[in-house]
């Protein structure tokens, strides 16, 4: 079968739309960056979204966390992208989570499945994080704070 690279061309300005919207903790840009539904999975737990004002409302929660702990920047780095079809395609980002003077305050994996839309626009269609519970509460041991986990769902 041969693959068309549009797939795997978008797949970086899809990850540096999300990254500048996480900036802004812009919310809804976030969710108009997923497909619905989408699924979210962790060792814990698997969430799906079928409404984006759902979605929006757990990244409402989520940015509260990260504004809390000066988390305000978060920089993808794409180590491995995969066409399984004209319109899927599978990646693998390491997300670098940052305070506001760039350093690095920890960094986690994430596995993705995207699909092209009708429009042409790659979305995410299931998240997959690896060890972002661990790594998190890995630094917030380091940096004294005790914090609830931050919980992906309801």
């Amino acid at each position: 079968m041969s693959l068309n690279n549009y797939p795997i061309s978008s797949v970086n300005d899809l990850f540096d739309s999300y990254s500048a919207a996480f900036e802004l903790f812009d919310a809804k840009t976030l969710a108009f960056h997923y497909h619905l539904p989408c699924y979210f999975v962790t060792d814990e737990a698997e969430t799906i979204f079928t409404e984006e004002s759902k979605l929006e409302g757990m990244f409402n929660k989520a940015k509260h966390f990260f504004r809390k702990y000066g988390i305000e920047k978060m920089e993808p780095e794409i180590w491995n992208k995969r066409a399984l079809t004209n319109l899927i395609t599978e990646v693998k980002v390491i997300w670098h989570y940052k305070n506001a003077a760039k350093e690095t305050l920890y960094s986690c994996d994430y596995n993705y499945v995207l699909k092209l839309n009708e429009q042409k626009e790659q979305k995410i269609l299931t998240s997959i994080s690896i060890n972002e519970k661990l790594r998190m509460e890995t630094w917030l041991k380091t940096q004294n704070i005790a914090s609830k986990p931050l919980k992906i769902g309801n």
